[in-house]
């Protein structure tokens, strides 16, 4: 079942969101991204979405973020629906987004200045965000004087210092070496399960998926790309990557598997009839 009844209002429903835009060619009268996708994330939930690349992970996370217009359906946060960007939901790229001639507390400040947070409030919500993140012997330095992990440790500590009830993060990871990954992703996990943010979390990676997700959502194929199956991962929290080497991970990582390679087949049969991706 791909959406469920999790409680009377939820912190994000989407609703038979589709998504199209205009083609580039003369035989291509328009790029189909999404098909009437439906989601429903409970409050304080951590989400992941993972599928075939282009299926339009992103897409939705932009949609559901009012940085686009669905072509048809509805995003809800909390009941409201969205219409434009809001305070409500930010997202957390993979680019680090950074600005080059802000120090790392001035891109903290940065978006708290935006959003007209009193000065000393925003020094408050600075000093606690670079403390958390272990980023306070960096707090003068430029982005170009760190290192990538600590960029997206700035990018985070942005996010967090608005306090969005929904956090929505595009394969934030991705860039980072093996190691800065794993530490990050503990990082995260330790911040999500001393708050009560609800997080919408894209990954290529299924091992990331499990480790933080309370459930997966794997996406089909495109064009018209819909969420295909929705999958629970019971593991125990708190979750180290230990817990790859339990019989509980590699039965949600097969199934997991098992999806994905479906559509994936999918996609190379296709390219494979028209001659063309």
């Amino acid at each position: 079942m791909v959406d469920s009844d999790i409680g009377p209002v939820p912190a994000l429903e989407v609703r038979g969101v589709s998504k199209r835009y205009p083609g580039w060619r003369r035989d291509l009268a328009e790029v189909r991204v999404l098909g009437e996708v439906s989601l429903q994330v409970a409050e304080s939930e951590f989400f992941v979405l993972v599928g075939p690349s282009g299926c339009g992970k992103s897409t939705l996370l932009r949609l559901i973020a009012g940085l686009d217009t669905p072509s048809g359906g509805e995003v809800h946060l909390a009941g409201d629906r969205v219409v434009k960007t809001s305070p409500e939901a930010i997202v957390v790229w993979q680019e680090f987004a950074l600005l080059d001639w802000r120090t790392v507390e001035g891109n903290i400040l940065f978006g708290l200045e935006v959003n007209r947070i009193s000065k000393s409030r925003r020094l408050e919500l600075a000093d606690h965000y670079i403390e958390l993140m272990g980023l306070t012997p960096f707090r003068h330095n430029f982005p170009s004087e760190i290192s990538g992990g600590m960029k997206q440790r700035v990018g985070l500590a942005r996010a967090l210092a608005l306090d969005p009830p929904l956090l929505l993060m595009d394969e934030p990871f991705g860039a980072l070496d093996a190691q800065t990954r794993m530490i990050m992703q503990e990082e995260l996990l330790r911040i999500w399960e001393g708050s009560e943010k609800t997080v919408l979390f894209v990954t290529h990676s299924l091992e990331e998926a499990i480790l933080l997700g309370d459930r997966i959502g794997v996406f089909s194929a495109g064009p018209d790309a819909r969420i295909k199956e929705i999958v629970d991962v019971n593991l125990p929290r708190p979750r180290l990557p230990t817990v790859r080497a339990s019989a509980d991970y590699t039965r949600v990582y097969d199934r997991l598997y098992q999806i994905l390679r479906e559509e994936v087949v999918k996609t190379i049969s296709r390219e494979a009839t028209s001659g063309r991706p």
